[in-house]
């Protein structure tokens, strides 16, 4: 590198990179599958589960739970040492990779959740280190994740992998086909893997097999792999770190609940629980039950989900099933829980503290920035913040309802801008940008959450989303790329968005029926409400919602205004900037009262995107912006009360205003509605 001057630096260390597979005739293995082989033991342990199951509530309808989580393996001989090896894995499910009995890599519920019916993400591994001269053995613990029956897959999870091996004598290549064997493993799925029942895993003890992985074994009596067809999506290389575990987290404290024990950790996390077991007896069943809320604050609880014991799980839940050791070790492989406390039962020996352990699991994200001030209790705040955001990727989805949901919901770009404060975020945006982009309808619909499974709740602001992510790509990376990659899409989208209103004004819809359904247009979300021991969300009238969508919509046309600008698009900007002008002040009139001077919806939420969408006419500005402050600082006495889109909007507008006085007032209330209020009252870890 030269300076200004033309003075050379010294030497950097050599950097390496390589290209991937890029046609898919690259790819010369095939796609294989498991055909479930039942015999009769297992047969005996699924009649077993299902019994048990069909006591749980059922969400899904006819669900078929049976799934097994099946090993497949392949050895096969080098002569000569190995100089280069790459193996390249694809799969809608979660695997982990063994060579010669040695996990490869640290990463865990891999790969990444993605629109799995539009595109399925591929790893690449150096494996060098791990082979011999001699007879090797690669082996794939499989798990379905979402490639479930009720999201319209069959039969087991599906993978291709190819290993590619460079020696002496040139270059061998090893792919999936109908040659590798497979067999069942120990683990077989509790749940349906959809809303309220994510459930968990099985683990049978007398049917983990050691050395299932190592070239020695003697796997004749495994069946052989079926090759299935190419399902047919994009194969994409999964440009995004992958899902890691920090450091082992120690309960507080353990407290026995009649016949059972509570672990509680001291925080709620996204993660898994590791937990000893002694004086175990073969068949002897032991389950645990993971909760966010305990018996003592029910009366938070959302209530369907409670379990016996009055603690709030959503069904989350693993079970080990004793074999021929007395002691062993159980921990979650290919699901995760959102929980605080672990409820187990069906030990026969009191535990000690030290028999569990907990791990966060979140998308490996460096962090880049810290905050501390003076205020004790704004340190608390954004503590809590990072654990919350810490907790809210595990898998490279943002936002997803860990308890008992899973999906990307848009709400979750609520905390767009504070994330990347924390976190290096530029390749989770530009990943979830892709889910985004793979899950738009031909109409230029945009679902409420990607990726996207099943038809979920949301509005406008929820797809919305992607045109925030690219927004803050472009802001805060610069990264015009992205604004041009997704440029068509967000203007279908807003396209969509104009076929919903009347005389230009936009009308409530549902982006699934003709008729408007209470989730599907939502505009600012879950404010809260005047009790605050009532939990129940709080929609809004139609009016209400209708007003804030309407200057969400304006905020979509100055985001497609600034990209057309960015771009160098002179036609569209123009087009833009004429929408805009006739959108801000049809908006205002439809809503605002000229006689009483000020808006008829007074909503914390409604005022702020008013004024941050510029809706507002300059003139009438400082007095809406009274309006505004009157109702916190007067009427709300200093309190927040906006849900989740309008406290975004609120401090955004107050940042832009230089109003942080604002801001600091609503953080710093102890006393509900707020978040110091859940701070100092109800001690939560994450918000």
């Amino acid at each position: 590198v030269w300076d200004k001057d033309g003075k050379a630096s010294g030497w950097s260390e050599i950097a390496h990179w390589r290209m991937g597979l890029l046609e898919p005739d690259d790819w010369t293995a095939q796609w294989i599958q498991m055909e479930q082989v039942k015999d009769q033991k297992y047969r005996q342990l699924e009649d077993q589960k299902k019994s048990e199951d069909q006591k749980k509530p059922k969400r899904w309808g006819n669900i078929n739970n049976d799934v097994r989580y099946p090993w497949m393996r392949k050895t096969f001989d080098l002569s000569s040492p190995v100089e280069d090896a790459q193996i390249y894995i694809s799969t809608p499910g979660y695997y982990e990779l063994y060579v010669n009995g040695k996990k490869v890599g640290d990463d865990v519920l891999a790969p990444a959740y993605g629109q799995i019916k539009k595109r399925h993400f591929y790893h690449v591994r150096d494996v060098s280190k791990y082979l011999v001269e001699g007879k090797n053995c690669l082996a794939l613990w499989m798990a379905p994740a979402w490639y479930q029956p009720a999201y319209g897959f069959s039969g087991s999870p599906i993978v291709r992998a190819q290993l590619e091996v460079e020696t002496a004598e040139g270059l061998l290549t090893v792919g999936t086909d109908e040659s590798w064997k497979v067999r069942n493993s120990c683990i077989s799925q509790i749940g349906a893997w959809g809303w309220n029942d994510f459930g968990g895993e099985q683990w049978h003890a007398t049917e983990y097999i050691k050395d299932w992985n190592q070239a020695s074994y003697d796997d004749s009596s495994w069946v052989a792999a079926v090759e299935v067809q190419n399902p047919g999506v994009i194969c994409s290389w999964q440009a995004l770190p992958g899902s890691r575990l920090s450091s082992p987290l120690k309960p507080e404290r353990i407290v026995q609940h009649e016949d059972k024990w509570v672990f509680d950790f001291g925080t709620t996390l996204t993660g898994w629980c590791r937990l000893r077991m002694s004086g175990i007896k073969p068949g002897q069943t032991i389950e645990m039950e993971y909760a966010d809320l305990d018996a003592e604050r029910e009366h938070l609880a959302y209530r369907p989900s409670l379990n016996k014991d009055g603690f709030q799980t959503f069904n989350q839940r693993d079970r080990y099933i004793g074999g021929a050791e007395a002691e062993d070790t159980f921990c979650s492989k290919f699901n995760r829980h959102g929980f605080r406390y672990v409820i187990v039962s069906g030990l026969t020996e009191k535990p000690a503290l030290s028999d569990a352990e907990a791990m966060m699991l979140m998308t490996d994200l460096p962090e880049v920035g810290q905050f501390e001030c003076s205020n004790a209790l704004f340190n608390d705040m954004y503590r809590i913040s990072l654990q919350t955001s810490r907790s809210q990727v595990p898998c490279g989805v943002l936002g997803g309802g860990e308890v008992r949901e899973h999906e990307g919901y848009g709400d979750g770009g609520s905390f767009l801008t504070g994330f990347l404060y924390q976190f290096d975020s530029a390749s989770l945006y530009r990943k979830w940008i892709q889910d985004w982009s793979d899950n738009q309808e031909p109409n230029g619909h945009l679902h409420n959450t990607a990726p996207s499974q099943r038809r979920h709740g949301g509005g406008p602001n929820w797809g919305g989303q992607m045109s925030a992510l690219v927004r803050r790509m472009h802001v805060y990376y610069g990264d015009l790329a992205q604004v041009r990659q997704s440029y068509d899409q967000l203007r279908a989208y807003v396209d969509f968005i104009e076929s919903k209103t009347k005389d230009d004004i936009l009308r409530a819809y549902s982006g699934y029926s003709d008729k408007p359904q209470n989730y599907q247009f939502l505009g600012d979300w879950a404010r809260p409400h005047p009790d605050p021991k009532n939990t129940r969300f709080i929609f809004g009238e139609w009016d209400e919602r209708e007003f804030f969508n309407n200057c969400y919509r304006v905020i979509l046309w100055q985001d497609l205004t600034d990209f057309a600008k960015a771009l160098g698009d002179t036609a569209e900007f123009e087009r833009c900037a004429e929408r805009l002008a006739a959108l801000r002040p049809l908006i205002h009139a439809t809503w605002y009262d000229a006689e009483q001077g000020r808006y008829k919806i007074d909503l914390q939420a409604n005022l702020a995107i008013a004024l941050l969408s510029e809706v507002v006419p300059d003139a009438l500005r400082p007095a809406v912006f009274k309006q505004l402050e009157d109702d916190i600082v007067i009427a709300k006495k200093g309190h927040l009360d906006a849900g989740l889109q309008g406290s975004a909007m609120l401090i955004e507008l107050f940042r832009r205003e230089n109003r942080q006085d604002l801001i600091a007032l609503m953080a710093g209330q102890v006393t509900y509605p707020g978040w110091g209020y859940l701070v100092r009252e109800l001690n939560v870890t994450t918000w």
